[in-house]
């Protein structure tokens, strides 16, 4: 019996190892792009990521035919070129952003309320109001004078959200928070999260020598919709029949299912920055 149990372990010890590979691989390129590379090539970079994302998202379409997926990031993709030349600046973004909220925050209450099909219309729209407004978001914050600090405090903000739920979790979870879609979290791990995510948000606030208050008050809310993003992403999947959104990176999956979290929460994060006069 020791040697299955060695089998085990070792086949444990390889899936880990993959985790934590491509997780260096990621930040590696991740922080080439933003601290090393002028800001159009960084655009570039992340556009490339939310188009894999984008092709992953497709594949949520039932049945997923190679046709019908063309079409999903054909239109999505025309959506973004039409709104790169509408809105050329953080204030004249703002109704789309505020329009991406109302979307990101309405999903996510009809997704834990409701047990209907997800039909293909809908994620089509959910595309054009998810994802093109992430690249949308990530266009703006990249164009600012601290566009990459601004982008780290973003991560930095939804990691402490997921990093505090989850621990939060772990020692006091007790009540499901949206048993359908994620056993696993709970309404204690998420209030953990998000006052993880304001103690975050009143700091960097602090390091970019704005009013803590204010961020301390909206950091939560932005954590809230990047926990409607994790939470949108596994009905979609279910809905699906898939395990992962993709296969691109080895040991975690897909794109989507890697950024999904930072998707929901950047279109409130920038509107926030940009009411606060902190972007151009």
């Amino acid at each position: 019996m020791a040697e299955p149990a060695a089998s085990v372990a070792g086949a444990g010890l390889s899936t880990l190892t993959k985790r934590v590979l491509t997780a260096l691989v990621l930040a590696a390129a991740a922080g080439a792009a933003l601290f090393w590379v002028p800001a159009p090539g960084a655009v570039v970079f992340f556009s490339a990521v939310l188009l894999i994302g984008l092709w992953e998202w497709s594949g949520f379409l039932t049945p997923p035919r190679v046709v019908r997926r063309i079409a999903l990031c054909a239109s999505a993709l025309l959506f973004a070129a039409y709104l790169n030349f509408v809105y050329t600046d953080a204030v004249a973004v703002r109704p789309y952003l505020i329009g991406a909220v109302v979307w990101w925050t309405g999903l996510g209450v009809w997704l834990t309320q409701s047990n209907k099909t997800i039909g293909p219309v809908f994620i089509v729209l959910s595309a054009w109001f998810c994802l093109v407004p992430a690249w949308v978001s990530l266009r703006v914050l990249l164009d600012a004078g601290a566009g990459a600090l601004l982008l780290l405090w973003l991560v930095s903000l939804v990691a402490a959200a997921d990093i505090g739920a989850y621990f939060t979790g772990r020692r006091w979870g007790r009540h499901k928070l949206a048993p359908r879609l994620s056993p696993g979290k709970t309404i204690e791990g998420a209030v953990g999260g998000l006052l993880c995510a304001a103690a975050v948000g009143g700091a960097g606030a602090l390091l970019l020598e704005q009013p803590p208050l204010v961020f301390i008050l909206v950091a939560p809310l932005i954590a809230a919709v990047s926990v409607v993003g994790d939470l949108t992403v596994s009905a979609f999947k279910r809905h699906a029949g898939l395990k992962d959104t993709g296969w691109i990176l080895p040991g975690h999956g897909g794109v989507m299912d890697r950024v999904d979290s930072l998707v929901a929460a950047a279109p409130l994060f920038v509107m926030t920055l940009s009411l606060a006069g902190i972007l151009p």
